[in-house]
């Protein structure tokens, strides 16, 4: 998409890669205390709009989609529903669906408000249980 804009297709490249590496940074050294599904689900979803992929390079995004399938088993709702029947139809539709170029700005759309997703969950606490949890207390012996 940057290179439509009339700039070369490596310098274009560079600077989508360069701009997804500031984002993880921005997005994973405050949070470096989160889960590890947490880092990889961002990983996975700046990786994926970093670079070129082919259609079977979805499998990259499974953390992405345990993450929400997660937070959609333990918070429900009807926009984790959403979120996750749209992440799902974007990665298991025919490519015959996913060819147009309409189709293929909608899937990075989908994976930018993925992201969001992910991240208005961890902000506001709504945390699938694979978040660190500090220790429960022994339970004293003898009561």
């Amino acid at each position: 998409m940057v290179s439509n804009l009339g700039v070369q297709d490596v310098l274009a490249s560079r600077i989508v890669a360069f701009s997804c590496l500031v984002i993880a940074l921005a997005v994973m050294v405050p949070n470096r205390k989160k889960s590890l599904l947490f880092h990889c689900s961002v990983a996975a979803i700046l990786g994926r709009l970093a670079t070129y992929h082919h259609l079977y390079d979805n499998i990259m995004l499974m953390p992405l989609v345990m993450y929400v399938a997660l937070a959609w088993i333990e918070r429900g709702g009807v926009a984790m529903t959403i979120i996750l029947a749209v992440l799902g139809a974007t990665l298991w539709a025919p490519e015959k669906l996913l060819e147009p170029k309409a189709m293929r700005i909608a899937q990075i759309l989908i994976y930018a408000g993925s992201l969001a997703a992910v991240l208005l969950v961890e902000h506001f606490g709504n945390k699938p249980s694979v978040s660190p949890q500090p220790p429960n207390p022994a339970i004293p012996a003898g009561n």
